[in-house]
């Protein structure tokens, strides 16, 4: 069961770059009862030194197992906010307000259909949370991610991604570029899950994944069966409704299809 919300004080432990302008910032929850679902969010409350007209908090996905139980990440774009400078800037055990967990944009493990998960950029981060919690209870219900990116820069987690779902045959991980002429792929690119991930996705040679924002073609490849899947679908609210519309008019029912847009990002 996941844990009541309410207003908890966690230590800050890290920050890392994950992709470019993209940071993963992890919270010392060892000493809380701290449970939740995957897919839910939290709300972090900072003190900034000149708070903008959203104010001194931001909503973001726990994007961690709850198996986890020592800490909890969240994953997000840093470009420049007040808030966003004063999370990168955090020190070391700085104690943070966190309110949560909430949200019913869930996984579903007991579901009897498969699960088609599709994401535009940051969207990626529920689904985290879901795909690394299937993994570690080994659950058989088979998954699919569909993640589109501007550029091979921006993929989040591609890596660490990709290994589980070689590790675990029911998992399919897809990740699509729009703007592959516009990716510069270096050694030295930080993306991946940890320090110890910090490979290149693509090195110096061109992407050779798919290409173009998700559509209903994509979506039938890698998902042939999908009239009979539950579609969850995650992202910017332009990019939501526009896959709404794709998935709708495939033939997919609204009872088969959950939806959570990230508002002021």
């Amino acid at each position: 069961m996941p844990s009541a919300p309410r207003d908890n004080i966690f230590p800050f432990i890290r920050h890392e770059q994950v992709a470019k302008d993209a940071y993963a910032f992890f919270f010392n929850t060892s000493e809380k009862d701290f449970s939740f679902i995957p897919g839910q969010y939290i709300r972090i409350q900072l003190t900034l030194p000149e708070p903008d007209p959203k104010g001194n908090g931001r909503f973001f996905s726990l994007t961690t197992s709850p198996l986890q139980k020592d800490m909890i990440r969240i994953v997000t774009r840093v470009r420049g906010s007040v808030f966003k400078n004063t999370l990168l800037n955090l020190a070391p055990e700085t104690p943070v307000t966190v309110f949560g967990p909430v949200g019913r944009f869930v996984l579903d493990e007991q579901s009897t259909k498969p699960l088609v998960f599709l994401a535009g950029g940051i969207g990626i981060t529920p689904y985290l949370s879901m795909i690394q919690y299937a993994a570690e209870k080994n659950l058989s219900l088979p998954m699919t991610l569909i993640a589109s990116f501007s550029t091979v820069e921006d993929c989040i987690y591609y890596n660490t991604l990709s290994q589980v779902a070689r590790e675990h045959k029911n998992i399919k991980i897809v990740f699509s570029i729009s703007q592959p002429e516009a990716s510069r792929p270096k050694d030295d690119q930080p993306l991946g899950l940890s320090s110890r991930d910090r490979r290149p996705l693509a090195g110096t040679t061109p992407w050779k994944g798919e290409v173009g924002r998700i559509s209903a073609e994509l979506i039938k490849k890698y998902v042939p069966e999908y009239y009979g899947s539950m579609f969850y679908i995650a992202g910017p609210p332009p990019m939501v409704e526009g896959m709404l519309g794709i998935v709708s008019e495939m033939g997919v029912p609204p009872e088969s299809i959950k939806k959570e847009q990230f508002t002021g990002y």
